[in-house]
């Protein structure tokens, strides 16, 4: 039972990682955000609702709809637009480009949360079209993720680890980098870890890294033992980057646990220094 209710907290977590990443990237206009956002979804759907989902912009534009199954007859529009005013668009772009001609079910996807839509949307008579039914969010999703076998469950887990190591996360630790040595000061740590959002904690380093050729000194090796550390307790590294001067690292780890990942990045270079002290004795 705690396996299970582990791995749903988990799939939540990667969901707002997902969100976080999407709304981002669209926000300095990277269109890739849109690909990865309507793959992603193409993935996801068709193993929660047994769909055979393409997708429809990479394989000849459709106006109006993104996504499209044409044995189920289904067809998705994936948006992080949650507006009344969208949905009215992409229901009147499904039926002046007569889309209902090839799929019977139009379904909106939202990459975020719905509103309260308090007046039904109006369609061509007989097309069914409902918000309860229609809409899909991520609390959707999550309430059909719930209802799996863990057979399944297992399979959406391993979906979601898979898809997000695609993401670029190296530009966000580098980010968190600079961030986080803009803030440094003397007596600042030199080493601890903070949460950088939800789910995500950044490791770092204040200690001039990258300007250290030696791989053995103890500010360099720290970070193989860390790596270590996280694979053993089951922790997963999303990410490794540095500031812009070199002299700040960050290491993006996938859990919003920061107190205990400080106390593992101490104990680390505690270790490190362990070991060349040792190695300095022998000689």
């Amino acid at each position: 039972m705690f396996n299970r209710e582990n791995k749903i907290k988990r799939i939540i977590e990667k969901l707002t990682i997902l969100q976080y990443y999407l709304e981002n990237v669209s926000s300095i206009n990277l269109n890739d955000g849109n690909l990865i956002a309507e793959n992603f979804s193409a993935g996801l759907l068709n193993k929660l609702f047994d769909w055979n989902l393409k997708n429809l912009n990479t394989t000849g534009n459709e106006v109006g709809i993104d996504l499209g199954d044409s044995l189920n007859k289904v067809a998705v529009q994936v948006t992080r637009q949650n507006k009344r005013q969208k949905i009215e668009e992409t229901i009147q772009k499904f039926f002046t480009h007569e889309h209902h001609k090839k799929y019977k079910t139009l379904y909106v996807f939202l990459l975020t949360n719905k509103k309260l839509y308090r007046k039904p949307f109006k369609t061509i008579q007989s097309f069914h079209f409902t918000v309860e039914e229609n809409i899909i969010d991520f609390k959707d999703i999550i309430a059909r993720i719930n209802s799996l076998s863990n057979t399944n469950l297992n399979k959406i887990a391993e979906y979601f680890d898979e898809e997000l190591s695609k993401f670029n996360w190296k530009k966000e630790a580098e980010k968190a980098a600079n961030f986080i040595n803009s803030q440094h000061q003397l007596n600042s740590p030199h080493r601890g870890a903070m949460n950088w959002d939800n789910g995500i904690t950044a490791v770092f380093g204040n200690d001039g890294f990258g300007n250290i050729e030696d791989e053995k000194v103890p500010h360099r090796r720290q970070v193989d033992i860390l790596r270590l550390v996280l694979k053993h307790n089951d922790y997963r590294e999303l990410s490794f980057g540095l500031s812009d001067n070199k002299s700040t690292w960050v290491m993006l780890v996938d859990s919003s646990d920061d107190e205990e990942l400080s106390k593992h990045i101490w104990s680390c270079f505690f270790v490190a220094l362990e070991e060349k002290t040792n190695k300095s004795d022998f000689k």
